[in-house]
């Protein structure tokens, strides 16, 4: 028989869940072309083939306020993590102190940790959320071929900064190693990927060893949380497990017709990077399967080099800056400058938020220094950014 890739897709249903079984499901007892035309339009793709689709429960993070709701929605992934009464009661206070947004990426990390378990006991089977689409050729092929492989976090969908995507060469390769150079170059999303037993056990015991503080990071009115994608690459790395990345990807984070429930604000931001990662191999949102709507969406979008040009636009603005003499006092008083205006602090202050007083707090500290302007060359040159000099 063919082989095929199991897909644990974690889903709350509804519309995201009607568009992964049209874009993956074959059966005709579970879902067939005629009910994807209805869901979708006329325009509708058929099915990626060489993929089963099997669905895991969501966590309604909004909804766990409390250890009972908490127990109540997810008891299971609490099970797993082996939590004592006194931690379970600590959980349920920092969920309960987490404002709605943190508890969206409460439910996220929680969903990923049930799809991580059950994903251990399936064969050639990987983790996708229900904002992913897959390219149109050769999908399940890709995935087969690398699926094996023995390391322990395997990426077939990712996105990143632009720079980190270029780092990254055509076929299977280890993750970008973290740098010194002050730039993030960890990979984003959970939207399609595979863990090992190793890494999800140490996942596990990462967060009850370390808890509360392997999780939540509590201040006076909320309590952030620390998000799966970040938690996974840092305990192996901590470990030092392999990651590795497929590239060009299998799988894209779908364009924003249906809004993310976590990061909204970042949805058009998501769709220009995987554009621009798309265009990094040759391709463009024609190759991935989208649902007419989707499609409709980018129809519209600039050219797919959006990547390519804005790292040339980078490249040429850092040039010009780093040609102009760095002028110390000159600096020093355009620093001073940011805070003593009224009208540029207001738009600082409201880019900055709660941190905008320590920040004028230490300008001030500094302000009769004659080493201010030094300071800033210092920490321009540090992080290799004139882009940085005020």
């Amino acid at each position: 028989t063919t082989r095929e890739v199991r897909l644990v897709a974690i889903t709350s249903g509804g519309p995201r869940k009607h568009a992964l079984l049209a874009a993956f499901e074959r059966r005709p007892t579970v879902w067939d072309a005629s009910i994807s035309r209805k869901a979708f339009g006329e325009a509708t793709l058929n099915p990626v083939p060489g993929f089963v689709l099997e669905f895991i429960e969501a966590v309604p993070g909004e909804a766990c306020r409390t250890r009972k709701r908490t127990e109540q929605h997810c008891g299971d992934v609490l099970d797993d993590l082996r939590l004592d009464d006194a931690q379970r009661e600590e959980f349920g206070r920092c969920a309960g102190l987490a404002r709605p947004a943190n508890r969206r990426v409460l439910g996220c990390l929680l969903a990923n940790l049930r799809a991580m378990r059950v994903v251990q006991e399936r064969r050639n089977a990987l983790i996708v959320e229900d904002n992913v689409r897959p390219l149109l050729e050769g999908a399940s092929q890709s995935v087969l071929k690398v699926l094996d492989d023995a390391c322990d976090l395997l990426y077939l969908g990712h996105l990143a900064h632009a720079d980190t995507l270029q780092r990254i060469p055509r076929g299977l390769s280890d993750a970008p190693p973290l740098t010194t150079d002050g730039q993030n170059h960890e990979l984003w999303g959970t939207y399609a990927y595979r863990p090992s037993l190793v890494l999800y056990r140490k996942i596990l015991e990462h967060i009850r060893d370390g808890f509360p503080k392997s999780l939540f990071h509590c201040r006076r009115r909320d309590c952030e949380v620390v998000p799966i994608d970040k938690l996974m690459q840092r305990v192996a790395r901590k470990e030092g497990l392999s990651i590795k990345c497929l590239a060009p990807p299998t799988f894209y984070r779908m364009p924003p017709v249906l809004p993310s429930k976590i990061h909204r604000k970042w949805d058009a931001g998501y769709e220009e990077a995987s554009r621009g990662q798309l265009a990094l191999y040759g391709l463009a949102w024609r190759d991935v399967w989208l649902t007419p709507a989707e499609r409709e969406i980018v129809a519209d979008a600039p050219e797919e080099h959006f990547i390519n040009d804005v790292l040339a636009d980078n490249a040429a603005f850092d040039a010009e800056t780093r040609a102009k003499p760095f002028v110390p006092a000159d600096q020093a008083a355009a620093l001073l400058e940011i805070f003593d205006d009224a009208a540029m602090a207001a738009v600082v202050r409201a880019k900055l938020g709660s941190r905008f007083e320590a920040c004028a707090a230490t300008v001030e500290a500094w302000r009769s220094r004659d080493d201010l302007g030094a300071a800033v060359g210092s920490v321009v040159e540090n992080l290799a950014a004139d882009h940085l000099r005020p």
